[in-house]
């Protein structure tokens, strides 16, 4: 990164996470963003403070 510069890459990671039927999947969407967010701070402090998206859908049946 330099000053004036555009990052034009995306960093791009995906969590399988459990979330019964009836459990809180906005509560565990904030959760998953914050930890994402933390991470890039650590791992990637030259990022800044860039936004995070967290996407959830259904990715299994249970049997």
């Amino acid at each position: 990164f330099q000053q004036g510069s555009l990052l034009v890459n995306q960093v791009h990671d995906s969590i399988h996470d459990y979330v019964p039927e009836d459990g809180d999947r906005d509560l565990q969407k904030k959760e998953m963003s914050g930890i994402m967010g933390s991470v890039m701070r650590e791992y990637l402090p030259r990022v800044g403070n860039a936004p995070v998206d967290v996407k959830i859908s259904h990715y299994w049946e249970g049997g």
